[in-house]
């Protein structure tokens, strides 16, 4: 959530962090990094979560919305997904990925001219619809003057008995409003943190991630991939590791 939080801050506008179990230690996480958390007893889904979270909202006209455990999405990635949304002019943008196992992610249904008909979560998806490798990020753009109402429509209507903010798609559809995506040009920015396998490929994509970027501002690295540096550690150029 640290890296989510940081990511989200080199945006412009505030951050706020809707926090459940556990909130009060990822409070004193995310405070000291100028965001501002948001309680929400008990943990209904993250339809529910939008809903906590709309009085701290009401004066804005936009916003980003991302997982707290998907820290490799970019800075970059987040502005093209608004700027893909102001391009479209839609009522909101899904940022999606293509996976080669789609396995556990809710599958992106797409109108004949692009546009998003449906997100479906893979328990409920028909067969042809798990064959589809477009998948849903949980990262989304929305017009909140349009958010707003269709969030008390929401029905716990699935295995989880939660409110789903993907529900929000099908019912902005019914009213005629348009819904685009943004497909994320790296698929791993998308990868979020639900079991310990998935929290260890994250964090080898990411030490990956800065070893290369300091290779490409001059550092030497002999066997790369025996090396692990931390996020923030800085090395001057034509050192050698």
């Amino acid at each position: 959530v640290e890296h989510a939080v940081r990511t989200a801050s080199a945006l412009r506008g505030p951050v706020f962090v809707v926090v459940g179990h556990q909130g009060e230690e990822v409070s004193k996480l995310v405070s000291p990094l100028g965001a501002q958390t948001i309680p929400q007893q008990p943990q209904l889904g993250t339809g529910h979560a939008l809903q906590v979270a709309r009085p701290a909202l009401e004066e804005f006209r936009r916003a980003i919305v991302i997982p707290g455990d998907a820290p490799l999405i970019r800075v970059e990635t987040l502005l093209e997904l608004e700027r893909a949304h102001r391009t479209a002019g839609a009522a909101a943008t899904v940022l999606t990925a293509v996976l080669d196992d789609p396995t556990g992610y809710g599958r992106i249904l797409r109108e004949p001219d692009g546009t998003v008909r449906a997100i479906v979560e893979q328990k409920a998806a028909s067969g042809a619809e798990r064959a589809i490798h477009e998948i849903n990020s949980g990262m989304y753009c929305f017009e909140l003057e349009t958010l707003w109402p269709l969030l008390g429509e929401l029905r716990p209507e699935n295995a989880h008995r939660e409110l789903y903010l993907t529900d929000v798609v099908a019912l902005l559809r019914r009213r005629g409003q348009r819904v685009a995506a943004q497909l994320a040009a790296d698929p791993r920015e998308i990868l979020g943190c639900n079991t310990r396998r998935d929290l260890a490929e994250v964090d080898r994509v990411f030490r990956r991630r800065k070893i290369d970027d300091l290779m490409a501002a001059g550092v030497t690295f002999y066997l790369p991939e025996t090396a692990l540096v931390d996020p923030d550690v800085e090395i001057g150029a034509d050192s050698v590791i």
